[in-house]
């Protein structure tokens, strides 16, 4: 399966820090005109693991979906192509109940037993109000539609109450 990751002229992530007065700040996610891509191809959720660690290193992201031609660099608008299909999902948790795992959250939503890569968010353990947080990628047996995978994901943000 194909991936893609985008780099701009800074990281790409949220970051944490401690101030002079001992004091926790929370940098966003950084606003960003110009970006440049990289695409690789992945043979399983291993594979895709490996380079979600080896992106996150130099301050990339990924990208949902691909780019029609490399950026170099410049806007992501229009680069990709909304109706194309995926072979990944990608789960974003970013507030689960205090003291429930994305590993509980999975199964109640009837996803326990399907293989995935889990990707902690920066928040993790420091927003201890907020539980666990990370997005967690599925490989699919098969391409779907956005439409198809955004009508699931809405059936279950409605009948998964954790996920009220």
């Amino acid at each position: 399966m194909q991936i893609t990751f985008l780099e701009a002229d800074r990281p790409l992530c949220k970051a944490y820090a401690l101030d002079s007065n001992g004091n926790l700040t929370k940098e966003s996610y950084p606003k960003v005109a110009e970006f440049s891509s990289q695409t690789t191809n992945v043979r399983d959720l291993a594979d895709l693991a490996r380079e979600l660690e080896l992106a996150a290193e130099r301050g990339a992201c990924l990208l949902k979906g691909n780019v029609a031609r490399p950026l170099v660099v410049e806007s992501r608008a229009g680069s990709t192509d909304p109706n194309a299909t995926t072979e990944f999902i990608c789960l974003d948790f970013d507030r689960l109940p205090p003291g429930t795992s994305i590993a509980q959250a999975l199964g109640l939503m009837g996803l326990g037993g399907v293989s995935y890569a889990l990707q902690y968010s920066a928040s993790q353990g420091i927003e201890t109000d907020r539980g666990d947080t990370g997005h967690v990628f599925m490989q699919l047996s098969t391409p779907a539609h956005p439409s198809s995978l955004k009508q699931w994901l809405v059936h279950l943000n409605l009948s998964t109450p954790i996920l009220n």
